[in-house]
């Protein structure tokens, strides 16, 4: 990313700004990294779960989240998707394959 110093008499202009000095200008945009937030519903609709679900991992902080007035619960959609990515049946690592063969872990 660059960054642009510039001083004395430069215009603003919109939502992106345009610098404008004798004949030269200069457009730029600046880039933030907004996360999408959606509510409860959206995201147990987004990732096909439970409304229960959802808000439990809110709750209990394992993604990302915010109140939004009294109740409004706002999650944010990539921690979610990160949470589900990093999860697996068997724990926390992936099973080790050994020639070709995957060990099924069994409850005795």
């Amino acid at each position: 990313m660059k960054y642009v110093r510039l001083l004395l008499l430069y215009h603003k202009i919109g939502a992106g700004a345009i610098l404008m000095k004798g004949f030269y200008m200069v457009n730029f945009e600046i880039k933030t990294n907004i996360p999408t937030m959606c509510g409860i519903k959206e995201t147990a609709k987004n990732f096909g779960i439970a409304e229960y679900h959802a808000r439990q991992l809110a709750l209990s902080g394992k993604v990302k989240a915010v109140r939004a007035g009294r109740g409004k619960i706002l999650i944010n959609q990539e921690s979610v998707a990160d949470y589900f990515n990093s999860s697996y049946l068997t724990g926390d690592k992936p099973a080790t394959v050994s020639n070709g063969i995957k060990p099924i872990p069994v409850k005795l």
